[in-house]
């Protein structure tokens, strides 16, 4: 039997207790956290995209569902859906005759007046480059240079000019003084895309958080029906009896 000598010992205890690279580096990684956490530079897991916070319901608020859309942003269909040379510049929201028109978020009154095709109208700034259009009105209560607020009645629902029955066309304009031209193109975009997170209906007395100009129903919501009540469908595409012109003015 072959005697081993001492140095040949120790080079064998010491190759069999070195640590292997995978457990180095997990070693070396741990130390490297404590270090960053002790200097306050700790390393955390990615955070989610921050998202606009809902406004807060009061207590004992009953859920409300918004009235239906009957013609909607860039539908071609005009009187009683037949096809019109322009596509709707905004949305119809179906609402009986007198209703409450609400403003959409605080801002300025930059216009009323008529036009053939809008009827009586009304005209919000609420920045620079956003306002929002209320048409068909059967009156109006402000007057230009008039601030006001989220939720605060403007006009009444009506069927003036070019519509066939009542309602309010709903439109929001990118373009500065709402300069929109009378087409699709013309600066407008679809309102339901800057609702308010969550349920877009007004509530009164609600704490609305900045939410970079985000806009509330322009008429009032209705409670939400009980579960077993029917809910009102129509297939895609159908057409309304008596639907209301989508041609903007």
């Amino acid at each position: 039997m072959r005697r081993r000598t001492a140095p040949d010992w120790r080079r064998r205890t010491l190759r069999a207790t070195a640590p292997r690279p995978g457990h180095r580096l997990a070693r070396g990684g741990r130390i490297l956290l404590v270090l960053l956490s002790v200097t306050g530079c700790a390393i955390e897991p990615p955070r989610p995209a921050l998202v606009p916070p809902a406004a807060e319901a009061p207590p004992g608020a009953v859920a409300l569902i918004p009235p239906p859309i009957i013609s909607r942003f860039g539908e071609w269909r005009g009187e009683g859906g037949a096809a019109t040379p322009t596509r709707h510049a905004g949305i119809d929201i179906r609402a009986t005759t007198g209703t409450p028109v609400l403003a959409a978020a605080d801002g300025i009154v930059l216009r009323t007046g008529t036009q053939v095709f809008a009827g009586r109208l009304i005209v919000i700034e609420h920045d620079v480059d956003l306002t929002t259009a209320y048409y068909h009105l059967s009156a109006i209560d402000v007057v230009g240079g008039q601030v006001v607020r989220r939720g605060e009645p403007i006009g009444r629902v009506g069927s003036t000019g070019n519509a066939t029955a009542p309602h309010l066309h709903f439109g929001v304009c990118r373009r500065e003084k709402g300069a929109c031209g009378d087409r699709i193109d013309g600066g407008w975009e679809d309102p339901t895309r800057h609702w308010i997170a969550a349920n877009p209906c007004f509530v009164v007395g609600q704490g609305y958080a900045p939410q970079g100009h985000r806009l509330t129903y322009p008429v009032p919501c209705a409670p939400a029906p009980a579960a077993n009540a029917p809910v009102e469908e129509r297939a895609p595409g159908a057409p309304l009896v008596g639907r209301p012109s989508a041609r903007p003015a």
